[in-house]
């Protein structure tokens, strides 16, 4: 057998087996830290308000190995956006644009904001009577005050609505994006490097059986 298919074979064999142990520790499940966080807002009538990120939990960091998750409740129809900044800047940013204005809640001025800073929204969904989770997953030992993102609840109709927000920390055993990254990445390609040496383990036996009979 050639040289280069054991030792590409060999190291792919290590690569997958690395992977797939990531993949397990992936499916560990999670355990939720402290107690969740809950607020309840009523959205007015062309109307929009929410809350920013940092204020869903009670802890006072999060590590790569923590998830903070979110779940919105909605009463009514209403868009929900989550935003990469807070609702204090949005208040700033149509205060700026808009010096006179008494009601800087008004859904018009939110959807200006939108527009004029497409690179801050980061998704955007209309619900109705639904709900919709979101995970934050930190990168580094980050101060939930350094959380610069807020999920926004617009109301484009006559009605106010209930939007309730539920902030949890759930903690795993390892960095949760960290380990997804590396587990797609060893898996394939561990299996792309085993396969060509198991086609020549293979057809090195085959010769071996025709020359032993």
């Amino acid at each position: 057998m050639k040289r280069w298919p054991i030792v590409l074979g060999r190291c792919g064999t290590v690569l997958l087996a690395v992977g797939l142990a990531l993949l397990l520790v992936s499916l560990i499940p999670s355990v939720q830290l402290g107690s969740s966080t809950m607020t309840v807002e009523s959205v007015g009538a062309n109307g929009w308000w929410g809350d920013n990120l940092q204020s869903l939990t009670s802890q006072p960091t999060l590590t790569p190995e923590q998830t903070l998750h979110i779940t919105v409740n909605i009463t009514g129809t209403v868009n929900v956006t989550l935003v990469g900044t807070t609702v204090e800047a949005i208040m700033t940013w149509i205060g700026n644009i808009q010096p006179n204005v008494t009601d800087l809640f008004n859904v018009s001025y939110f959807d200006e904001f939108v527009k004029s800073n497409p690179t801050m929204i980061v998704w955007q969904h209309e619900l109705n009577n639904a709900t919709i989770d979101y995970d934050y997953i930190p990168t580094d030992v980050i101060s939930t005050d350094q959380i610069n993102m807020s999920l926004i609840a617009s109301n484009y109709g006559s009605n106010p609505v209930i939007v309730q927000y539920i902030g949890s920390v759930e903690g795993g055993v390892a960095p949760t994006m960290k380990v997804q990254t590396l587990y797609e990445f060893a898996i394939p390609i561990g299996a792309a490097l085993t396969l060509p040496w198991l086609n020549e383990l293979a057809r090195t036996r085959r010769k071996l059986r025709r020359a032993n009979p």
